[in-house]
């Protein structure tokens, strides 16, 4: 699906931008350099058609304006996925919108005339003008229903000469002609907002407009892509919209998504924007899988991992599609919570006292060069993640997923550890002594589940991921 300028064949646009479908339940915009590809839930039903359009400015546009005003279907399941969107507005909704967008134009006028920022650059200077005649008046009163071809739509209306116009204005052509064009706009706005009520009316609209959209903001993200265009933005819809969530927080966000066809499984890194104006980042961490995704595969291009991708989607995420879903069924069956469980037994003896390729404690703990901080990391990851998600699953025969943090310390029997190993991380600063106790008391929880055998099995399944990584390799 087109949208912005691109909705239309004949109006010249400097960048591309288009609208892109996938099963998730938010809505998220990737900038690609200059181009836009806004990714909408494949199933309009899950879509808020009253939430706002993600963007750092005020939100003042509904996404059904959006879907259904400033955008062109490019096949019959969109223009479904249009009539989806069309069939659950009321004429209120429409008219509304009406009043809220007039008092807009009205704001971007006025922006115009007091604003000289611009005055020698056309294409800047004669923007408001375009969207005031282009994405708004061109659509009050319409009537209600999908448009079915938006430049035949813009060649029908008595607005088509003035925004050709101003879209020669903005190419720098026939500037003679702008005081003209301000007039005609001027003259319009002013026959609006008589018609729907005055100054008053169009206001309260717009307020109600924008509470709306503010009381609706959700999960909307801005994802940025710096260095890439609107070519890759099908494959980057689809890796961005995360078929299983690790965890997420303000400032950090591990995911899992399905890309069919891939054929390995591969770590990307995206930053993205959210909140009221999109005001706070976060970095995410996407590992990228095909559908067919083997049981011993590693991540291909990162750091060598005491784990394969499967048992991170069997023991730690939570399926957010249905594709997510059916990949975590499907490898729960082929491992169990046992395997992995004595897995991470391990893993955590080769965290705790063995080589863990220079991250373990027992490698670091007398390492002059090596600051607390990181003499801390390897106790913490078998503390707060590979003892008590062992413990879990051995006490309980189930995977760990789904639950809360605090569920599996407490069922995992760290949850005094959990304390101490979060105190030092935020102090940074941690003695040797206290580092040696905590070690001391780690080390006392983990004998009491630990067997010889556990480390051995550990090193087996290594071998194997090395094995399927080297056959991957070579094939």
């Amino acid at each position: 699906m087109k949208y912005g300028s691109e909705r239309f064949e004949h109006i010249a646009s400097n960048n591309h931008n288009e609208v892109h479908f996938e099963d998730i339940r938010d809505v998220h915009k990737l900038v690609l350099g200059k181009d836009v590809a806004l990714v909408l839930p494949s199933n309009p039903d899950n879509l808020d058609i009253r939430s706002g359009y993600p963007t750092h400015q005020e939100s003042w546009l509904p996404m059904w304006y959006i879907i259904l005003n400033h955008s062109q279907a490019q096949s019959p399941a969109e223009f479904a996925y249009q009539e989806n969107i069309a069939s659950r507005l009321t004429a209120e909704d429409y008219a509304k919108a009406d009043r809220a967008v007039i008092c807009k134009a009205g704001e971007f006028l006025r922006e115009y005339q007091t604003n000289h920022t611009h005055d020698d650059n056309p294409k800047k200077k004669y923007k408001k003008l375009t969207r005031i005649l282009q994405d708004i008046l061109l659509y009050v009163g319409r009537r209600p229903g999908v448009i079915e071809n938006q430049q035949e739509f813009l060649e029908r209306s008595p607005l088509c000469p003035l925004i050709e116009l101003a879209s020669r204005l903005r190419r720098g052509e026939e500037l003679d002609r702008a005081p003209i064009l301000e007039s005609k706009i001027s003259a319009l706005l002013e026959d609006y907002t008589t018609e729907y009520g005055g100054d008053e009316s169009l206001k309260a609209s717009y307020d109600d407009l924008i509470q709306e959209i503010k009381n609706r903001r959700g999960d909307q993200r801005v994802i940025m892509l710096p260095g890439h265009d609107i070519g890759e933005a099908a494959f980057y819809a689809r890796l961005t919209s995360c078929d299983l969530l690790m965890a997420r927080d303000d400032h950090d966000e591990d995911i899992v998504s399905i890309v069919p066809g891939l054929k390995e499984s591969r770590f990307y890194q995206v930053d993205e924007q959210f909140g009221d104006k999109l005001s706070h980042e976060r970095r995410t961490d996407i590992i990228a899988v095909p559908d067919d995704l083997r049981v011993w595969k590693t991540v291909v291009g990162g750091k060598k991992s005491y784990q394969p991708v499967s048992m991170i989607i069997a023991a730690h995420a939570i399926p957010e599609s249905a594709a997510g879903r059916a990949l975590q069924e499907r490898l729960q069956k082929e491992l169990s919570p046992e395997l992995i469980a004595h897995h991470y037994l391990g893993a955590a003896e080769e965290f705790l006292n063995v080589s863990a390729w220079g991250k373990s404690y027992a490698e670091r703990i007398d390492r002059e060069d090596v600051p607390p901080i990181k003499k801390v990391i390897p106790l913490y990851r078998v503390a707060t993640d590979l003892l008590p998600r062992a413990i879990y699953m051995l006490k309980t025969d189930k995977y760990p997923t789904g639950i809360s943090d605090e569920e599996m310390w407490q069922t995992g029997e760290t949850r005094d550890l959990v304390d101490t190993v979060h105190d030092m991380f935020a102090r940074q600063d941690a003695s040797q002594e206290e580092l040696r106790e905590l070690y001391a008391r780690v080390s006392q929880k983990f004998s009491e589940w630990y067997a010889p055998e556990d480390y051995q099995l550990f090193l087996d399944n290594m071998t194997i991921m090395a094995e399927e990584a080297s056959g991957s390799a070579g094939r």
